[in-house]
């Protein structure tokens, strides 16, 4: 995924995707506690090793699926702020050339109340225009 090729809607889908994958995780951790938690009587040691190793390899599952979580998000976040730079980079951009052609239609309208309204190009005018557009 390139950044700055998605659009603001997608943007804004992918945070609320960070959002869930969040809620998600925590509720996952919640719920891998809550399992980890020994019923009041105990069964035989086989069973407790055998529940341990259950438990262990969730946990590990759950390791796995919280490190590709963590990647994706760091990714998602700098293709974010990648994406945020590009947009203050083309909006001062745009400010520029909005000034740019300000200045050339001032001069333009300058020209023609020298020459009565003719539309008549001096060389600053030309230049001005050339140099902007």
């Amino acid at each position: 995924m390139q950044h700055g090729s998605n659009s603001m809607a997608e943007e804004k889908n992918l945070i609320r995707e960070m959002k869930e994958n969040e809620e998600r995780r925590e509720f996952a951790a919640t719920y891998a506690t809550k399992k980890l938690q020994m019923p009041q009587s105990l069964a035989s040691k086989k069973d407790i090793r055998a529940r341990i190793e259950l438990l262990s390899n969730e946990l590990n599952q759950l390791r796995k699926k919280d490190q590709a979580y963590n990647a994706k998000m760091k990714n998602l976040i700098r293709e974010f702020e990648a994406a945020e730079s590009d947009i203050k980079h083309l909006q001062k951009e745009l400010a520029d050339l909005n000034q740019q052609k300000d200045e050339a239609h001032e001069c333009i309208n300058q020209q023609r109340k020298r020459h009565g309204n003719k539309v008549v190009f001096t060389l600053n005018c030309l230049i001005i225009l050339h140099m902007h557009f």
